[in-house]
């Protein structure tokens, strides 16, 4: 039973160090990406987002894949200047987990208006919209 317990932490463990950042053709494939009104938490600023690495839900394009074994890690955002970028990190599925994909931390930034991109790994930055930071 204690090795059960210890494979079974292992590869819980491994789930999490194995995030892979997703290419702007796997975010169209499993229904793509939006980006909402940024908001105030105890993270500092926060830019919602709405995507779904299941591939059950159209956000912006109809989905052509879907995952029944990958939920949505996190949402890396970069800000430099006044650009945001975005890219979805994905994982295997395990206990408590989401498959839709979390707010973007943006931390402690400037007041203003944003562009937001979505930039997949060695990939061209794409446009997702504006975002308005308010004082």
């Amino acid at each position: 039973m204690k090795r059960l317990a210890v494979l079974c932490f292992t590869i819980t463990g491994c789930a999490a160090a194995l995030a892979e950042q997703r290419s702007w053709s796997f975010v169209t494939s499993v229904g793509g990406i939006s980006i909402q009104t940024p908001q105030r938490s105890e993270k500092g600023w926060v830019l919602p987002v709405l995507a779904n690495v299941s591939g059950i839900e159209a956000v912006t394009a109809k989905p052509t894949l879907l995952n029944s074994a990958l939920i949505c890690e996190n949402t890396r955002a970069v800000v430099e200047g006044r650009s945001i970028f975005l890219t979805i990190e994905t994982g295997l599925v395990r206990k408590g987990t989401e498959v839709r994909c979390p707010p973007a931390v943006l931390g402690s930034i400037a007041p203003g208006r944003y562009q937001v991109f979505y930039q997949g790994p060695g990939e061209s930055a794409v446009p997702l919209g504006f975002a308005d930071v308010a004082l």
